[in-house]
């Protein structure tokens, strides 16, 4: 009886874990997507970036970035950042989409008022980025 609780109890962890991992994953597709969204509406021209190159996204596509905010650059084709995580170090990291794919050996570009360090291509389009 005690083997079959133990086994139990591990299988409802194990559940449990599980769950959670897929609505992780789920979450993470829903911000990719939503992030889509804002690239195609900053596309369209809108909302327009301030002199710094930052955008402050309408409520419905905040949380896409940090803060609610993206840095946008148009020249020589649009490219935007997103920031996902800000650490003690006032390190900043986030993911770059590029409309004209960004050669592998670049190892940073400048978006808005930022010096943005490239690392992880994600696909044609889409890298890691980093910023202090």
């Amino acid at each position: 009886m005690k083997f079959f609780c133990c086994w139990a109890g591990v299988l409802a962890i194990l559940v449990s874990g599980c769950g959670k991992a897929q609505d992780e994953s789920k979450n993470a597709i829903n911000l990719q997507a939503l992030r889509v969204t804002v690239v195609k509406r900053l596309q369209a021209q809108e909302p327009q970036e301030d002199v710094a190159g930052v955008v402050t996204l309408p409520q419905d596509l905040a949380s896409a970035s940090l803060g609610g905010r993206v840095f946008v650059g148009r020249r020589p084709s649009l490219n935007v950042v997103f920031v996902s995580k800000v650490t003690d170090g006032n390190m900043t990291n986030g993911f770059i989409y590029s409309e004209t794919p960004i050669n592998r050996s670049t190892l940073a570009i400048r978006v808005g008022a930022v010096d943005w360090s490239l690392s992880v291509p994600l696909d044609e389009h889409w890298r890691m980025v980093s910023a202090r």
